[in-house]
């Protein structure tokens, strides 16, 4: 596989670039890296647009590019394309699997029942099957994990919007959609989650190529879980989270975001995300641009440097 996608990579960059995406993608005579984007409602136009970060904390339009409210993308530079033009890539949120949804239904349940505050740390041992490691609260953990609270319907007062809603009131009592938890659905809101909810994409942090995740949590399952006794579940961790990590490191690593490109035969992209940089979370690092007259090596040093990190996520 590397062997075709360097082929095709030395083809790609004999090709100049356009003027359009030297002035978009390219800063100081040099291609810039892979960036993410999200899909963003401009108010004043009425219209939808997409929005990346320029590197100084600013986000910025990406021109003659629109993209779905709430939707993460990636801008994929032109000399990375067979095509030589630029791709913007769709990526799928990840739903949360029946062993992750289980877990985050009994914590919930935890704070209806007064097991737990939700401003309140966790107990290893809190929830039967699962071993907690974190010194998180409550709160901060759910949050970090997936969408929850009523900030949702603050701009979107929708039947959509009120379908997905998932939230804790003041007396500690657990809405989702238009139910309230109690003894007889837990296994309603388990189905809930698996239905509505994804694994949580921070829009601010992903655009912020320094931002870190800031929590760490590690939640795995005991031996006598009943996933992992009927071996629906590999032995792997329900969530991990290190708060040191770059956070666009951990969004592609732990497959929170998926790509929908159909692959094609040869240079094939994985359901996976596959990100091709030099350093990828570092900013806009060093390939050169294969049409300077004065660097000969540059398509060699950009083959090297995308051929090495082209590795697929599973």
């Amino acid at each position: 596989m590397l062997a075709n996608v360097a082929d095709k990579l030395v083809e790609t960059l004999k090709e100049q670039a356009s003027t359009e995406e030297k002035q978009q993608f390219e800063e100081n005579g040099r291609h810039s890296r892979v960036q993410f984007a999200v899909g963003s409602y401009n108010e004043s136009t009425g219209k939808a647009r997409l929005l990346r970060s320029d590197g100084s904390g600013n986000f910025v339009a990406v021109n003659e590019a629109v993209g779905q409210p709430g939707g993460v993308y990636l801008i994929v530079p032109s000399f990375m394309n067979s095509s030589g033009k630029r791709r913007i890539v769709h990526l799928n949120g990840r739903k949360l699997a029946i062993h992750q949804a289980t877990f985050i239904a009994k914590i919930l349940d935890a704070v209806r029942t007064g097991k737990l505050s939700y401003n309140g740390n966790i107990p290893s041992d809190i929830v039967p099957g699962y071993r907690i490691t974190t010194d998180a609260t409550v709160s901060q953990l759910l949050e970090s994990l997936i969408h929850i609270g009523t900030k949702g319907i603050e701009n979107d007062s929708s039947s959509s919007a009120f379908a997905n809603l998932l939230f804790v009131d003041n007396s500690g009592q657990i809405h989702f959609g238009s139910k309230m938890l109690d003894d007889s659905n837990i296994s309603e809101l388990v189905q809930f989650l698996q239905d509505r909810k994804q694994i949580r994409v921070d829009r601010a942090k992903l655009l912020n190529n320094n931002a870190s995740v800031g929590l760490s949590a590690k939640i795995e399952l005991t031996d006598d879980s009943e996933f992992k006794r009927s071996g629906l579940v590999k032995d792997a961790p329900v969530f991990e989270l290190d708060a040191e990590e770059n956070y666009q490191h951990y969004v592609i690593s732990k497959g929170v975001v998926r790509s929908d490109i159909n692959p094609d035969k040869g240079a094939r992209m994985y359901n996976n995300v596959i990100v091709a940089l030099d350093n990828p979370f570092t900013g806009n690092d060093a390939i050169p641009n294969p049409s300077n007259p004065k660097n000969p090596n540059s398509a060699a040093s950009a083959r090297a440097a995308a051929t090495e990190s082209f590795v697929p996520m599973s």
